[in-house]
């Protein structure tokens, strides 16, 4: 079985609020998708997952500071932000 790799994921506005962080240690398994980083935080936090839940339709990923789609495979050492829907005018 695979050594399981680092990352960093990043959590901004209600979710890391209910996190009580702003960044969460986080392993995962070589060649995993940065939609892990739902369940990375669901396992973290409960709470922050579902205060994500009502957003995540509209939420993006980004990879060390890359818009991505959830489907982009990460790599050791990685930075994921789970980042809640903008609006603006």
């Amino acid at each position: 079985m695979p050594e399981p790799l680092p990352c960093t994921i990043l959590l901004f506005a209600g979710v890391a609020e209910s996190a009580g962080v702003r960044q969460i240690a986080a392993t995962f398994t070589p060649g995993a998708p940065a939609g892990v980083a739902w369940e990375l935080l669901a396992k973290h936090s409960p709470a922050a997952a579902a205060a994500a839940a009502q957003w995540r339709s509209g939420a993006v990923l980004a990879v060390n500071e890359r818009l991505v789609p959830a489907s982009t495979p990460l790599a050791a050492g990685d930075v994921v932000a789970i980042m809640p829907p903008a609006s603006g005018g």
